[in-house]
């Protein structure tokens, strides 16, 4: 399942994510460039772990990619087994 980042919080020194399988609901980035910096530096660095809001499973993301947005700017997206 494709998901995207939804929201991001910063407590405690490490960022935790609210993922969204909608796109438009996705968190933006103004560029491009801003995303992968984003991605290369803060989530690639360590795992990321996604929690389902619907069945309070746990899985792995993986494939993190940057895409635009349909409504413009750029989002982080990834692939899970939830």
């Amino acid at each position: 399942m494709r998901l995207y980042i939804g929201t991001i919080t910063h407590e405690n020194n490490r960022d935790s994510y609210v993922f969204t399988e909608d796109i438009n609901k996705a968190f933006p980035w103004e560029t491009d460039q801003k995303a992968e910096s984003y991605l290369r530096w803060t989530i690639a660095c360590g795992g990321t772990i996604c929690h389902s809001p619907f069945t309070k499973v746990s899985g792995v993301c993986s494939d993190f990619r940057v895409e635009p947005r349909p409504q413009g700017g750029f989002t982080i997206s990834c692939e899970s087994d939830i």
